[in-house]
């Protein structure tokens, strides 16, 4: 497309979740508007790394939200694998909504098998 996108750095994420935690409904400012996202099953993932890195905004941005990916995979009861997908698809997603570097939606550090979400401007609600 001609269009190139939103950079991932100027967008916010709001995640407005269910009071049973089953539904979670995810809408991307971008622009001075809110995108709302198709309801997809792996954005509770996104909204457990939204919920960790707000925990941490006392710390300096650069540590904020890191998550040993391991525990995260017991806490959610999902193989490695398959969260490796969910984050593929969510990137795929976020890509197809207009967001530039949408792979940066989650971070990785390889070294410390760690994981963040990547967007710093979050907001959790509940619906």
């Amino acid at each position: 497309s001609g269009a190139a996108g939103v950079p991932i750095e100027s967008i916010g994420l709001r995640f407005a979740v269910a009071p049973d935690e089953e539904h979670v409904e995810v809408m991307v400012l971008m622009n001075g508007k809110m995108k709302r996202l198709e309801p997809r099953e792996y954005h509770y993932l996104l909204v457990t790394l939204a919920r960790a890195r707000l925990a941490d905004t006392h710390a300096p941005v650069s540590m904020q939200g890191w998550t040993d990916r391991d525990e995260l995979c017991k806490k959610l009861d999902m193989e490695l694998g398959r969260m490796n997908v969910e984050i593929f698809r969510a990137r795929k997603q976020l890509a197809a909504a207009g967001v530039q570097g949408a792979a940066r939606l989650v971070e990785r550090r390889s070294s410390t098998h760690e994981i963040r979400m990547g967007v710093a401007n979050l907001e959790v609600v509940k619906l």
